[in-house]
């Protein structure tokens, strides 16, 4: 009966795993498409929106986004616009636009790169809490 109960158990666990995972799969969180705009120590301020305000026709604001601790910034960059050009640049001030160069890690060289900020609101971050997820990509010309 004992490993009748583990063998339950093991099997209930892989399937709260499985459920978890594929419901993550399914909200990939809310992106933020914009500018970065300056930096602070640990932490950068951007301006822009997240998509489903943009979709929604909101306003373009600051936001303060901490970074980690192994990103190296030495120089502003600019976000990329995922998918279509929903974030009108035209609004974004000329100083902000502009490409330039940031260091992801202290060992790498300095190349231009767009930022991507993903909230995370997926099942996860409703158990461990973290602010935001950055991605780091190379822009498109």
């Amino acid at each position: 009966m004992s490993n009748l109960k583990k063998l339950i158990f093991v099997l209930a666990f892989f399937l709260v795993l499985v459920v978890a995972s594929f419901y993550s799969n399914l909200s990939k969180g809310n992106v933020f498409q914009g500018t970065l705009k300056s930096t602070k120590e640990g932490s950068v301020v951007v301006y822009g929106a997240y998509e489903t305000e943009i979709l929604k026709k909101k306003d373009l604001y600051e936001m303060e986004i901490k970074v980690p601790g192994d990103t190296k910034i030495t120089k502003t960059a600019f976000f990329i616009i995922s998918g279509d050009d929903r974030v009108d640049m035209s609004k974004v001030p000329k100083e902000v636009s502009t490409v330039d160069f940031l260091t992801l890690k202290a060992d790498s060289e300095n190349v231009p790169v767009g930022i991507k900020i993903v909230l995370s609101d997926d099942f996860w971050s409703k158990i461990i809490p973290k602010s935001s997820e950055i991605e780091y990509i190379a822009p498109k010309y």
